[in-house]
């Protein structure tokens, strides 16, 4: 990739021969990854069964034919754009691949066993910086795994501030829990838009909890993901409705590149969710805010949410005992805010009029023992809807 002229003065270098500037990117700009991966989904993003991570390239084909249709489309594109392969760093007719940390197959994704054996083989961290690392290494598997969060929870519990490093046999045993979760890890199936697609969800006091499952042609369920979160102390305090829901709207969030633009079930073993949220059934004038608020977000989504009970929606219900600590991210934040916004105007037109709520006032035994109400509307119509 050839450097502006502009950006040549900052990446000038002193050698034995004297200052040399570089006219290409060169390795080590922290810059580079991303400005190459920008090139490459410019040259590639329009091709179907074709995915690149930097020179990492993965080509694809229902059959013979189309993958080598394919494979040719792309070796032509980079000879145009003046980009080479060498040949004995390709790999043609692979039935699995190992990719970014992954192994990839006919059957889906799994994880890397190389990648986990080394896991397997640290010992157990002696301070706080080696623990953080070696969960991070962990983390990067947590799609597979439905309870890691909290398995690891007491390891977790060494990383909080001002507490003193001492590595007793109950991390110990947190630690081997979390190894053995590693040894037997879930796949992943692959994802088929053609294929039927169903969102398992739950709450429980704690946290929240959804599965993305997809049916293959024989009716047989396999997980794409696992996700859960632990409820914040505001959403503790929700009823048994609102958590369930909120549960479902925590799930088309989290799974919104899978689910959105197409048809799909939800499953939740809330009963009264299948009536609330039904498409075909107004909303009832006695719901909260909130969860108009939520109906709103789910009116985005074509699906049908069904019933089912707790006994046989064991995974979500189990994800969302033991969730996973998770802090909005601002992006998420902003999206709530927004949907505050959307939600002004959807209710604009539907505030109580003066009479109703001076009536309702007077007649509520407690506020009509003030005296004082009734010159509060003499004084203050301009403050009231008219």
């Amino acid at each position: 990739m050839e450097v502006h002229d502009e950006s040549r003065e900052l990446l000038v270098i002193a050698t034995h021969l004297g200052y040399f500037r570089y006219t290409r990117l060169p390795f080590g700009v922290s810059v580079a990854p991303a400005l190459f991966q920008n090139f490459m989904d410019t040259i590639l993003c329009d091709l179907h069964h074709v995915s690149c991570f930097l020179d990492d390239i993965i080509i694809t084909g229902k059959d013979d034919t189309e993958h080598l249709s394919n494979l040719d489309i792309v070796l032509s594109r980079l000879e145009n754009i003046g980009l080479t392969t060498q040949k004995s760093k390709c790999k043609f007719y692979q039935e699995s691949i190992t990719y970014l940390g992954h192994k990839i197959d006919k059957n889906g994704i799994h994880p890397d066993k190389s990648s986990v054996e080394c896991l397997l083989d640290m010992p157990a961290p002696s301070n706080t910086k080696e623990l953080k690392s070696w969960l991070g290494s962990v983390n990067f598997y947590s799609r597979f795994i439905p309870m890691l969060q909290p398995i690891s929870s007491e390891l977790y519990s060494l990383l909080r501030k001002d507490t003193i490093w001492n590595w007793s046999i109950i991390n110990q045993n947190s630690f081997d829990k979390v190894l053995e979760k590693l040894v037997s890890c879930n796949w992943l199936a692959h994802y088929d838009p053609n294929l039927p697609i169903i969102m398992d969800t739950d709450a429980s006091s704690q946290g929240n909890g959804a599965v993305l499952i997809q049916l293959d042609k024989d009716g047989h369920e396999h997980p794409i993901s696992f996700t859960s979160r632990i409820l914040s102390t505001c959403e503790q305090k929700y009823s048994t409705i609102e958590r369930e829901a909120l549960a479902i709207v925590y799930g088309l969030r989290k799974f919104n590149h899978y689910l959105f633009g197409r048809s799909f079930k939800i499953r939740t073993d809330h009963k009264p969710l299948e009536h609330l949220f039904s498409i075909k059934r107004p909303l009832p004038a006695i719901v909260i805010s909130r969860l108009e608020r939520w109906l709103l977000i789910l009116n985005s989504y074509d699906f049908k949410i069904i019933y089912r009970s707790g006994a046989s929606n064991a995974i979500a219900d189990s994800l969302s005992r033991l969730p996973r600590n998770h802090q909005e991210s601002p992006e998420e934040i902003e999206e709530q805010a927004e949907n505050i916004k959307i939600l002004t105007v959807h209710l604009e037109g539907k505030t109580t009029s003066k009479n109703i709520l001076k009536k309702n006032t007077l007649s509520d035994p407690t506020s009509n023992k003030d005296g004082r109400i009734k010159d509060t509307f003499k004084d203050n119509t301009d403050l009231i809807s008219k």
